[in-house]
């Protein structure tokens, strides 16, 4: 059985609450409703379970004892609330709970413990050189960095050319009952939040968010390098990816953009700077 839950923190939590733009709302629904969709389609049975009913304290516990759980099996939640939430539901009702590893994160809880213990200052530089040679991420056999150097940001703060061609946006489609649908849910629950739904294009399924980085491999690399710092009042995206919000909700893993990138830039020759500053994202 899958309990699928509207999770009280992105909705209206009873002791943070907080008013998200309307698009970060509107992209947990529809990522939320497919998700569900695919679970059935595994063969799972779904409980959906609303965020209204989840705006007060020990809602956990009444979940637990609603439908008899003796086993919560959980990914990282990445939420010190929320996990100090479910011990206590652990601690009043009993109930074991199997925590993982989220794949959401390069490293492993105990890769951390072992980068950071007794050490009392903590530099980027070195942590991003450590996580190249472990992953074995543009080095040569000697684990020396491809290109001579670990950064190439020196060369990524040009301006913006008057004449350059930017890439058109790739127009993603939804399914219109699922779309509609959440939209007038936020527009009734959500109203008075910030922000608009126009222009809303964000990948809310595992296949739209790999077909939408795959279009930036495509599109937009090349140039992402020399001009990731650059703006423009016409262009809100430029050559970057806009990969942030599909990676932190898990559409799309670390791991995965790193092997498509590297793949990539395998088969198609592409400037160091723009494949280092793209890998140098996914650390910083």
């Amino acid at each position: 059985m899958s309990i699928h839950i509207r999770r009280s923190s992105f909705f209206g939590d009873y002791r943070y609450p907080i008013s998200f733009n309307k698009k970060k709302i509107l992209l947990h629904y529809l990522s939320i409703e497919h998700y569900a969709i695919k679970l059935v389609d595994y063969g799972y049975n779904v409980n959906k379970l609303e965020y209204k009913s989840l705006c007060h304290k020990g809602y956990i516990e009444e979940i637990i004892k609603r439908y008899d759980l003796s086993n919560i099996h959980l990914v990282d939640v990445v939420d010190y609330e929320l996990r100090l939430r479910f011990h206590d539901a652990k601690r009043n009702t009993g109930v074991k709970l199997s925590w993982y590893d989220s794949p959401n994160f390069l490293l492993t809880f105990s890769e951390i413990e072992s980068d950071f213990k007794e050490k009392k200052y903590h530099l980027m530089g070195n942590f991003y050189k450590k996580q190249r040679k472990r992953f074995n991420i543009l080095v040569d056999k000697n684990l020396k960095p491809v290109g001579g150097k670990w950064s190439f940001d020196d060369q990524n703060r040009k301006k913006l050319p008057k004449k350059i061609n930017l890439p058109s946006s790739n127009k993603l489609r939804y399914d219109q009952k699922i779309f509609n649908k959440s939209i007038e849910k936020i527009n009734l629950n959500f109203n008075e939040n910030i922000g608009n739904l126009d222009g809303f294009n964000y990948p809310c399924t595992r296949e739209s968010a790999k077909t939408s980085f795959e279009n930036f491999l495509t599109d937009r690399l090349e140039y992402f390098g020399p001009y990731e710092d650059a703006i423009t009042n016409s262009d809100s995206s430029l050559f970057h990816s806009v990969l942030t919000p599909y990676l932190n909700i898990g559409l799309i893993n670390p791991k995965e953009i790193m092997h498509l990138l590297l793949e990539y830039s395998r088969e198609i020759p592409i400037p160091i700077n723009s494949i280092e500053g793209a890998l140098l994202d996914l650390y910083s």
